[in-house]
């Protein structure tokens, strides 16, 4: 027969110690706030209003241009790629020069 949830509860409390997640809240906040920063700075300039107020065509439509806006710019691929895959801490710098807002 099984224990009862409440035994098994307190022994992977045992196992595993109380109350501490993996990671801290702030920590994981700042990393996620880091990496939009960067990929705001990657799409600055870029028109990407289609995608909120346009159909699923509109938005289809904007994926072919939001490639080549990363990919004109240097380690644009790189920097992009690093800032959504990374586990590690923040990535690279976050503006790229010149353009429009």
């Amino acid at each position: 027969m099984t224990e009862a949830p409440a035994v098994e509860a307190r022994s992977a409390v045992k196992e595993f110690g109380q109350g501490e997640t993996a990671v801290d809240q702030e920590e994981a906040v700042a990393a996620m706030l880091a990496r939009y920063e960067v990929c705001r700075g990657i799409f600055y300039g870029f028109d990407w209003s289609a995608w909120t107020a346009g159909d699923a065509a509109a938005r289809l439509s904007l994926l072919p241009a939001a490639q080549e806006h990363v990919l004109l710019q240097e380690d644009g691929k790189a920097r992009l790629s690093a800032a959504v895959t990374d586990p590690g801490p923040s990535p690279m710098p976050t503006r790229v020069t010149g353009g429009a807002s």
